[in-house]
C-alpha cells in the first residue's frame, strides 16, 4: 500500500565520512553498505518529493535542512560520499552534536586535509527524518577544492553539504530542471507519481570507489563517469598518467573544452560539452557529469538495485 508523502522515513547512517570527491577510510566498504536495510523493506512503497530551495552562485541545488533549532540551506551534493558535512559556524551553534575522531580527506587537486566527524542524533527533510548521523566538520580551503566551478563568479562559503549516503536506504529521484528531488523506493512508484518510466535507460551502479559510477561511452569510448551535483560542469580528465597534486593554473577558465557523443546504456544521448581538466585522486576517475547534465536529464538512483535509471528532460 502507498504511504503518504508525510510518512517519517528513519535513516541510520553508520560508515560516513566528510564530503567531496577524495579517499574515504577502509572501514567503509561495499560489502559494509550492502548489509544495511533498504528502507522499503519497513515502509513498501513511498514517493517522497522536495522542492530545490535555490540553486547556489555556481548552479548546485540546495535543500532546507532542519538540525535542532537552524533551518539552513544545504548543498546537495553528489560528489560527496558522506552523510552531512557542515563549516565551522554552523557547528557552533549546535548543542547536541559529540565528537568522534579525526579524518583525512582529498580534494580534486591532489591536496590532504584534515576534519573533525562527530555524532548527530537527527536532522529532518521536510516530512523525513534521518537519524544516528555521522557530521563532519568542513574548512574552507576543502569546501573550494571539491567543488568544480567557475572561478569567474563569486563562491560564497556554503554552510555545508548533503552527501549521497544519506539516502543510500532511500534511493534518490533527481529531477534538477524542474527544481525537484525525491526519496522514492521503485521505478514503478515512480511511474506511478507521472513520469514515463518507458523513456529511462537502465544502467548498473559502481560504488567501490565511494563515489557515484555508470559505464558511459563517450567520443566511442567506454569510460567511467562520476555522476556529481558538486560539479559546475562536465570534466574529462586530462590528468597524464602519473601525475601528482597540480596547481591552480591546471584548473584556469581557459581549461580547452570539446563536445562528443555521449551514450548510456544501449540509448545515445545529446552531444555535450567537456571541460578538459585534471582530476588527481588516489584511483581513476575518467569523467564527470556535473550540473551541465542534471539540468537537463531526469536520474533515479535506486540503491537497493545497485542501478541507475537516466532519462533526457523532455
Amino acid at each position: 500500500m502507498k504511504r503518504s508523502r508525510y510518512l517519517a522515513l528513519f535513516i541510520t547512517g553508520v560508515f560516513i565520512t566528510a564530503g567531496g570527491l577524495y579517499f574515504l577510510p577502509q572501514f567503509f566498504r561495499k560489502d559494509s553498505l550492502q548489509s544495511i536495510p533498504h528502507a522499503k523493506e519497513k515502509f513498501g512503497s513511498y514517493f517522497v518529493s522536495f522542492e530545490v530551495n535555490e540553486f547556489t552562485h555556481q548552479s548546485q541545488p540546495c535543500l532546507s535542512v532542519k538540525i535542532e533549532d537552524l533551518t539552513i540551506l544545504l548543498m546537495l551534493d553528489l560528489g560527496s560520499p558522506g552523510n552531512l558535512s557542515l563549516n565551522e559556524d554552523v557547528l557552533n551553534q549546535l548543542q547536541t552534536k559529540t565528537y568522534r575522531r579525526l579524518g583525512k580527506s582529498q580534494g580534486l587537486r591532489g591536496r590532504s586535509y584534515e576534519y573533525k566527524v562527530y555524532d548527530l542524533p537527527k536532522i529532518q527533510i521536510g516530512s523525513v527524518s534521518f537519524g544516528d548521523l555521522l557530521l563532519c566538520a568542513e574548512t574552507e580551503g576543502f569546501l573550494k577544492d571539491t567543488i568544480i566551478a567557475n572561478e569567474s563568479v563569486p563562491a560564497p562559503i556554503e554552510k555545508g553539504r548533503l552527501g549521497w549516503y544519506l539516502f543510500f536506504t532511500t534511493n534518490l529521484f533527481l529531477d534538477l530542471g524542474n527544481k525537484k528531488v525525491a526519496v522514492c523506493d521503485s521505478l514503478q512508484t515512480l511511474g506511478s507519481n507521472g513520469y514515463a518510466i518507458e523513456d529511462f535507460i537502465k544502467v548498473p551502479l559502481f560504488l567501490e570507489n565511494k563515489l557515484i559510477e555508470i559505464e558511459t561511452e563517450i567520443g566511442g569510448k567506454k569510460l567511467r563517469s562520476v555522476l556529481d551535483t558538486g560539479s559546475t560542469w562536465n570534466l574529462f580528465n586530462s590528468v597524464k598518467e602519473g601525475g601528482g597534486a597540480l596547481d591552480d593554473s591546471a584548473w584556469a577558465l581557459d581549461a580547452p573544452i570539446m563536445t562528443t557523443s555521449l551514450s548510456i546504456g544501449s540509448q545515445s544521448f545529446d552531444s555535450i560539452t567537456w571541460h578538459l581538466l585534471p582530476i588527481c585522486l588516489p584511483f581513476s576517475v575518467d569523467a564527470i557529469l556535473g550540473m551541465d547534465f542534471f539540468q537537463t536529464h531526469l536520474v533515479f538512483l535506486d540503491f537497493s538495485e545497485n542501478m541507475a535509471y537516466i532519462a533526457k528532460l523532455k
